[in-house]
């Protein structure tokens, strides 16, 4: 005969409140994780190598609380992810199209 425990009732009750809960709780960290990103910054390789790391640190340290996502991309998809609203401020080379982005 095998040995273990039985949930009572009023565990059972407990248990479907505490799953409830933590699945509450997991929909809201998911939902509000799309604003903990901040400012999504999307560059091209030679602003990331070149300019970024001294302005960001310097940015950075006037403003702690602000958060930055920083991609390194293609000018054109850069440019692609400005026009579409995936990213907040792209830096690139300026390309003949810039497909209405204001530079």
């Amino acid at each position: 005969m095998p040995r273990g425990l039985a949930l009572t009732p009023a565990s059972h009750e407990l248990l479907r409140h505490a799953r409830a809960v933590l699945d509450t709780v997991n929909l809201m960290a998911n939902e509000m994780g799309d604003f903990a990103v901040g400012v999504r910054v999307w560059a091209n390789t030679s602003a990331i190598i070149q300019f970024l790391p001294h302005d960001l640190a310097a940015f950075l340290q006037a403003q702690p609380l602000v958060r930055i996502s920083l991609e390194e991309k293609l000018g054109e998809d850069v440019v692609a992810a400005l026009s579409s609203g995936e990213t907040d401020i792209g830096i690139f080379v300026e390309i003949p199209r810039a497909g209405g982005v204001k530079t």
